[in-house]
C-alpha cells in the first residue's frame, strides 16, 4: 500500500468514525425524547393519571384523549404600581396548564350519544411541573352537590349547553328527581334543539306552555296541534280551548 493510498483510507476511517461518534450521540437524545412522551391509557372512570409535559391521557372506550403541551402564566397587575389592589391582596401569578382535547366525531351528534358522557376533570398540578387528570361522567360534578338547587340546576346547564354541543339526550332529566325541575330541564333541551317532541315528555301543564313557547318562537301555530291530552285537561273543552288559545296566540305573532 502506498503512502498516498494509506493517507485516504485513514482519512476515510477519520470521518467514518466521527459519522458513528455523531450518530451516538444522537441516539440517547431521540430515545429519551420517544421515552420522556407518555400515553396513559384507562378504561374506566375515576383513574387518577399525573401527566408530564408531552404526556397525554387517552380513555380508550370513547377514545376522548387529553395531552399536556405545557403551562401558561398570567401575571395580575395592580392599578398602582408596587401596592397592593386592595385591602389585604397583592398581585400574583396564575398558571394554568395549556391542553389539547380530542373528541370523537360521533359527539358532534345531537343529541350527543350517551356514550359520550364522559370528560376529563383535573385533579391537581404542581404548577409548571405535572398536571393530575382523570375521567369522569359530566354528571358526577352534579351529584357531588348537596344543596338540591345547586345539583337540579347544574343537571340542567350540563344537560343544556355541555361540556359538549349539542345538548346531551333530553333523557338525562329524569336523573332530576323533583318534578317541576326536571319538567323544566325537558323544557329548556326543548327549547335548545327547537324539538317540541320533547314536550310529550312534560306532565302537567307544563306541557302546554312548552309547546307553545316553541310553537310562538318557530311562528309555526300547527305546533300547537302537538299537545297532548293530559291529567290536566279535565274536559275536551280545556284541551281543546288550550290548543285555540296557543293557535291565535301564534297567528297574531
Amino acid at each position: 500500500m502506498t503512502t498516498e493510498s494509506g493517507k485516504k483510507l485513514k482519512s476515510r476511517s477519520l470521518k467514518a468514525g466521527k459519522r458513528a461518534g455523531l450518530l451516538l450521540l444522537l441516539l440517547p437524545v431521540l430515545f429519551a425524547s420517544d421515552a420522556a412522551a407518555k400515553t396513559f391509557r384507562v378504561k374506566k372512570t375515576g383513574t387518577v393519571v399525573r401527566l408530564k409535559i408531552g404526556d397525554s391521557l387517552v380513555y380508550t372506550p370513547l377514545g376522548y384523549s387529553v395531552a399536556l403541551e405545557g403551562f401558561t402564566s398570567h401575571t395580575a397587575k395592580c392599578a398602582v404600581p408596587g401596592r397592593n389592589c386592595g385591602s389585604g391582596y397583592f398581585p400574583g401569578t396564575l398558571v394554568q396548564p395549556k391542553l389539547k382535547i380530542s373528541i370523537p366525531e360521533k359527539c358532534s351528534a345531537s343529541p350527543v350519544p350517551k356514550a359520550c358522557e364522559f370528560t376529563h376533570a383535573e385533579v391537581s398540578s404542581d404548577k409548571d411541573s405535572w398536571l393530575e387528570v382523570k375521567m369522569i361522567s359530566v354528571f358526577d360534578p352534579c351529584y357531588a352537590q348537596e344543596n338540591l338547587d345547586n345539583k337540579y340546576s347544574c343537571f340542567i346547564n350540563v344537560i343544556k349547553n355541555g361540556p359538549y354541543k349539542p345538548p346531551f339526550a333530553p333523557e338525562n332529566c329524569s336523573r332530576i328527581d323533583e318534578p317541576e325541575r326536571r319538567d323544566a330541564c325537558y323544557e329548556a333541551i326543548a327549547d335548545e334543539l327547537g324539538d317540541p317532541k320533547i314536550c310529550d315528555l312534560i306532565k302537567g301543564s307544563e306541557g302546554f306552555q312548552c309547546v307553545y313557547l316553541r310553537a310562538k318562537a318557530a311562528g309555526d301555530p300547527e305546533l300547537c296541534r302537538t299537545l297532548k291530552r293530559n291529567r290536566f285537561h279535565h274536559t275536551d273543552s280545556d284541551y281543546n280551548d288550550q290548543v285555540a288559545s296557543c293557535l291565535n296566540t301564534v297567528k297574531r305573532k
